[in-house]
């Protein structure tokens, strides 16, 4: 699987997007390359292109896309980066 290749064709595909605004178009897409780019099977990407897709459809038929969007599933969160984890460690209260 080549997340590359996935994420150009997620951007060529104008059927993703063509329900919404070019804003809202740009935050789904960035969504999906961010999900694509952690999928590791070719079901797991479609699922991924199905949701966009979801998403599109119900935007088409007058779904708020706020709304719409706040259901599909949160990215993960990066990794913390490496090194001391005393300085790396938030303050304690006092």
């Amino acid at each position: 699987m080549n997340p590359a290749l996935l994420i150009e064709r997620l951007r060529d595909d104008e059927g993703l997007t063509d329900n919404l605004g070019d804003d809202e178009a740009e935050v789904l897409l960035q969504w999906g390359e961010r999900r694509l780019a952690l999928c590791a099977s070719e079901e797991e990407a479609g699922e991924v292109i199905g949701m966009i897709r979801a998403v599109n459809r119900e935007a088409g038929r007058g779904g708020r896309f706020a709304e719409l969007f706040s259901q599909l599933p949160p990215l993960p969160e990066p990794p913390a980066p490496s090194g001391d984890s005393d300085a790396a460690a938030a303050p304690e209260a006092p």
